[in-house]
């Protein structure tokens, strides 16, 4: 519901109908078989592309800014390393694999 408010209502999303405003009533429709409501959500839910602007985590309210249809997730520190000159050129380091931090633990359990 708040996807649809946020780019411009039903007619923005070129849906016909207007959606409820309570989540229930969708839920308890669409559990019904609501054929024009279930089509409503289908178009809402699946064929609708954002190409521009954010999204918005619920239980954080942390927005990831959406470009060329892509979200972007990453942390900011990690947005910012991406908008450095030459930033794909520098090495990846990939996290220990299970092999390895078993070796490390073995290791140090040996070391004491």
């Amino acid at each position: 519901l708040e996807a649809v408010k946020a780019v411009g209502g039903e007619e923005a999303m070129g849906v016909d109908e207007a959606l409820p405003s309570d989540r229930e009533d969708i839920y308890r429709r669409c559990e019904a078989g609501e054929e024009g409501l279930l089509r409503v959500m289908h178009r809402v839910l699946l064929e609708v592309q954002v190409t521009e602007g954010h999204l918005t985590c619920p239980a954080t309210g942390r927005r990831f800014r959406i470009h060329d249809g892509v979200p972007n997730f990453l942390p900011p520190a990690s947005a910012r390393i991406q908008q450095t000159p030459g930033w794909e050129q520098q090495p990846s380091i990939d996290p220990p694999t299970s092999e390895e931090l078993e070796q490390n633990r073995e290791k140090q359990l040996a070391g004491h």
